[in-house]
């Protein structure tokens, strides 16, 4: 595990740490809150070599109490050349509905997948973020992080 204490934490990979095929796992799990419909949003953004930001954005024009959130993201180095490597990636985020019918089912709230080159320095250390942002702020919005994790998985 290389990031398991908060959501914003950061953990500084050595250098040549990624190698063709290796993968990182980004978890992040708790609740949020927005608190007025005039909240413009709650980023999750994972980041990696100061280059690559992986966003999702979630945007409601309704306010949100205690709602569930879970956000996955994978990181895979696809090529090196050099001290240079290109990645592809993955990620969503998914929340439970708290009303009406489908009260308790998942839902996702948004996807991102890149499958084009980034180039990053693995020659050098390289720098790893997991953040949470709101989009402006509102008295009342809260995140609330139980378990957040970055798992190098092979």
């Amino acid at each position: 595990t290389i990031v398991s204490t908060s959501l914003v934490g950061s953990k500084t990979l050595p250098a040549n740490f990624f190698a063709v095929g290796k993968t990182i796992e980004f978890k992040a799990s708790g609740t949020f809150t927005l608190s007025s419909s005039t909240t413009t949003g709650l980023t999750f953004r994972v980041s990696i070599g100061g280059t690559l930001n992986i966003d999702i954005v979630i945007s409601h024009n309704n306010t949100i109490t205690a709602q569930y959130f879970e956000l996955v993201c994978q990181l895979t180095c696809s090529a090196i050349s050099g001290t240079n490597s290109t990645y592809t990636y993955s990620a969503r985020a998914i929340g439970q509905t708290t009303s009406g019918a489908n009260a308790g089912a998942n839902v996702v709230y948004g996807t991102a997948v890149k499958t084009a080159s980034i180039a990053i320095n693995t020659g050098a250390t390289i720098a790893t973020d997991m953040q949470a942002f709101f989009g402006s702020n509102v008295a009342g919005n809260t995140i609330s992080v139980q378990q957040a994790t970055a798992t190098y998985l092979n």
